[in-house]
């Protein structure tokens, strides 16, 4: 089971899930990018 959390309830050993434009800029010591296209644009990363 992964544990899966939304940002307002980070923790250690929690998993934030959360979509590309709501994480991006915030700090994390490693993210998991999963998109069901192949050629995302820069702009949305």
């Amino acid at each position: 089971m992964l544990n899966l959390v939304p940002w307002e309830n980070r923790a250690d050993g929690r998993v934030v899930c959360e979509h590309v434009q709501r994480i991006k800029g915030l700090e994390a010591d490693g993210v998991l990018l999963a998109s069901p296209i192949a050629d995302m644009t820069d702009a949305l990363l």
